[in-house]
């Protein structure tokens, strides 16, 4: 996983040659280009670019996806699900942008609050799991 710093914030990114299975835990913002598998808890803007493939229960502020999800997705401020892009699971957001040409597939519950109760619930059941 490379780190690129920007002016006050830090993105980290999964390359698109690259294939991860685990959990991630990240603070400023992360891209996924590549292949992952298992749980994202995120701070600010998680991106799952075109072209990649994520199976995983996702966590942040805001969740862009062009690519291909499937899972539970909680995004506190918005989720925008971009044209082209597949998205197969639950979702909790404040805010749902859904381009035409995306694929949605699932159970969406918006809210104009997320509440942290969702939040922890997701990451017990992660630490559960483990």
């Amino acid at each position: 996983m490379k780190k690129n710093t920007t002016r006050d914030q830090h993105v980290s990114t999964i390359g698109a040659r690259t294939s991860l299975v685990g959990n991630i835990s990240f603070q400023d913002n992360l891209i996924v280009e590549g292949v992952f598998q298992g749980k994202v808890q995120g701070g600010d803007t998680l991106h799952i670019k075109k072209g990649s493939n994520v199976k995983a229960d996702l966590v942040a502020r805001r969740i862009i996806i062009a690519g291909n999800t499937t899972g539970k997705i909680i995004a506190s401020e918005s989720l925008e699900i971009v044209a082209g892009s597949r998205v197969k699971g639950q979702i909790i957001t404040k805010v749902l942008r859904i381009e035409d040409g995306a694929a949605f597939e699932g159970h969406c519950e918006m809210r104009s609050d997320v509440s942290d109760n969702e939040v922890q619930s997701l990451q017990s059941a992660n630490r559960t799991s483990k």
